[in-house]
């Protein structure tokens, strides 16, 4: 498979990575996915794993890219603080802030380290 293949770092850890263009043809960007480490993976999986990457590619997805854009979303706990900053305590008194506070961590428990792109209504309700 083109573009599939080991990567293997300084000090011998070796993960398996897939090199695709981004955008359209030989002007696209070079983007290097990681699809998972060596031993995590078996090379069948990695090659499976890869062939699914293949098929995204080539309907204009951008796996690596998705990676990132995830990584680069705040998690709920961030905007939960930004919440609480800009609305409840600008709004409120000390008390109301308080009770708020308590509702908006309850409605929230298990949910602090996932990105908001992660987190549906039925998650919530």
């Amino acid at each position: 498979m083109s573009g599939f293949g080991v990567r293997v770092g300084p000090n011998g850890g070796k993960s398996y990575v897939m090199k695709y263009r981004v955008g359209g043809g030989r002007a696209g960007r070079i983007r290097w996915g990681a699809i998972g480490q060596h031993g995590a993976l078996t090379p069948d999986q990695a090659r499976d794993i890869a062939q699914r990457w293949a098929a995204v590619i080539a309907a204009g997805g951008d796996p690596a890219g998705e990676k990132i854009e995830k990584r680069k979303s705040p998690a709920v706990s961030e905007l939960m603080g930004q919440y609480l900053e800009s609305h409840v305590a600008a709004a409120s008194t000390p008390e109301i802030g308080q009770v708020l506070l308590a509702i908006v961590i309850d409605g929230t428990e298990g949910l602090q380290a996932e990105t908001r792109k992660d987190v549906y209504r039925k998650d919530v309700a």
